[in-house]
């Protein structure tokens, strides 16, 4: 009876509290939107639309859910942009990898620039001698200025880091066109900047070639995609051979109608980079990017943002965790404002 008279006591209490404005007992489908808000939101991060959106992607992506208790040993980066096109591409498998536009237009761009560069290694010192260097002493610079490719690295690396894939890839297909056509030209004294771009262009293709395929398809399936494109590009270069003798015994060792092929056939490959420009740029996701994992840099900076005029996101990290438990942050989210 004294249990009973207690329980209507705090009744009377609760709903007297209701009616004079504070947190009364109210049923569930009393709940407003915004009560629902609230109850989703961290309690100690203000609640806002950004941060109420940010709370569902995380939900909806499980980070940091009690039956996926994350490693106490990993460490979390802030919230970067990315294409929902190429988070879901490293999430399919390797066949449908190795099938997709990415993959097949990818392989198409590195396989003919590969070819070009290799060809034109070869065939360095022909090329200048039928242009007048009877001494080799631009075939000893070019020996020599591929020593120098090092000095390029903060170059391609701003390019991969701050400008993206369409970028670095359309900058290195076209110093390859450049190249190309500078070879072309019958003067000997312009083959020494032929010799530079042709150094720089080569050296920017394979520093891309694998921080791109990583970055894109992830780590799952890298090296059988790798493994495929390299005997593609390895059996196509077997032309180069025929291509050669060609050049020699009927062209009477005058590479100039090669070189502009060159030209002819790298030229398209620029819708490509255009293209691959336009898809980083759609439908954007923010990603968390966990030290190790197979996620690019975050190639939209604030100068970016402001030009989509695209707002920051918050800068947002993981907590430490403590014995499988969160040690500070939300609960529910385990985020920190």
């Amino acid at each position: 009876r004294r249990d009973e008279g207690g329980e209507k006591a705090g009744t009377r209490e609760g709903m007297q509290g209701a009616d004079a404005g504070d947190s009364g007992l109210r049923p569930p489908s009393d709940l407003s939107a915004q009560d629902a808000d609230d109850a989703t939101t961290s309690p100690e991060m203000p609640s806002s639309p950004n941060n109420a959106a940010l709370n569902r992607r995380v939900e909806d992506a499980e980070v940091g859910h009690e039956s996926m208790p994350l490693p106490s040993d990993v460490s979390y980066g802030p919230l970067v942009f990315e294409s929902r096109r190429f988070v879901d591409l490293r999430k399919k498998s390797f066949s449908e990898q190795v099938r997709s536009a990415e993959s097949l237009w990818m392989g198409v761009f590195y396989t003919l620039n590969v070819f070009f560069q290799q060809f034109y290694l070869g065939s360095q010192r022909l090329q200048l001698e039928h242009k007048g260097d009877e001494g080799h002493a631009y075939a000893s610079f070019g020996q020599v200025v591929v020593a120098f490719a090092g000095f390029t690295i903060p170059i391609i690396a701003w390019l991969l880091d701050k400008k993206g894939y369409g970028v670095t890839l359309g900058t290195i297909n076209a110093i390859s066109v450049l190249s190309g056509a500078l070879m072309a030209i019958p003067w000997l004294w312009i083959q020494s900047l032929t010799l530079t771009l042709w150094m720089v262009g080569r050296f920017f293709m394979y520093s891309s070639y694998f921080a791109i395929f990583g970055a894109l398809f992830g780590f799952k399936n890298f090296g059988k995609l790798v493994a495929v494109d390299n005997i593609v590009n390895g059996l196509f270069g077997l032309l180069q051979f025929p291509l050669t003798y060609f050049a020699i015994h009927q062209l009477n060792g005058n590479f100039t109608w090669i070189n502009v092929f060159q030209v002819i056939i790298l030229s398209p490959l620029m819708l490509f980079c255009y293209k691959v420009y336009g898809w980083e740029r759609q439908d954007l996701v923010p990603i968390r990017p966990m030290e190790g994992e197979e996620l690019p840099c975050d190639m939209l900076g604030n100068r970016e943002r402001k030009k989509m005029k695209m707002p920051n996101m918050p800068h947002v990290e993981l907590p430490a965790f403590v014995g499988g438990r969160r040690s500070e942050g939300d609960a529910r989210t385990g985020l920190n404002p």
